[in-house]
């Protein structure tokens, strides 16, 4: 498995793709078992994608059907069903940059 350089990566388990984020701004899923790309996105992030100090850094949350993937300059978080090849789901857009992330129920 080849990607890009890696901004962030995640994934709910067994079974399910490999998530991954690549400073092109779009959200790639990988077949752990084969390596293969298996499906992606447009860019979800806007503006420079910086991380470190003073910058933002994107996350991916993953749940049992969703992942979520925040663009903190963008000020929005994107909701993305990894079961349909990465379809986007929806978009939420904030009066906030969402920096950090943390998913509760379920």
């Amino acid at each position: 498995m080849r990607t890009g350089t890696v901004v962030a990566a995640n994934t709910a388990g067994e079974g399910s793709p490999l998530l991954v984020l690549e400073a092109d701004g779009a959200l790639h899923g990988y077949d752990v078992a084969t390596g293969e790309r298996t499906a992606r996105t447009e860019p979800l992030l806007t503006g420079k994608r910086r991380t470190g100090p003073g910058g933002s850094t994107p996350l991916i949350e993953v749940d049992r059907s969703r992942a979520y993937v925040n663009d903190p300059e963008g000020r929005r978080v994107h909701e993305i069903d990894y079961n349909d090849g990465l379809r986007l789901a929806r978009t939420f857009d904030l009066d906030i940059e969402p920096h950090l992330m943390a998913e509760t129920g379920r």
